[in-house]
């Protein structure tokens, strides 16, 4: 299954179609920080971007050929299951 436009949402973290370690020994993931108002345009965070630098803004289509699929922080596939509409509100 591939990812289609609709499955991009700002602060999800991707995983590529061929995984790499970055000098850090992180893996190369990507979190969309940004979606254009068309949606025809992304940017987005990465270990791979050198600090001091600007985030990358890159085309929809080019972001969906590199990503492979959507996963969680601990680098797990993601799932809607997973969502939990509560997280980060604090409970009084």
């Amino acid at each position: 299954m591939s990812l289609t436009r609709e499955d991009i949402v700002v602060g999800g973290l991707y995983r590529a179609k061929r995984p790499a370690r970055c000098s850090n020994g992180e893996m190369n993931d990507r979190v969309v920080i940004y979606i254009g108002r068309l949606g025809l345009d992304l940017q987005y965070d990465s270990y791979s971007i050198p600090n001091g630098r600007h985030y990358p803004r890159v085309d929809m289509d080019k972001f969906l050929r590199w990503a492979s699929h959507r996963i969680n922080e601990d680098g797990t596939p993601w799932s809607a299951a997973d969502q939990n509409p509560k997280q980060g509100i604090e409970q009084r």
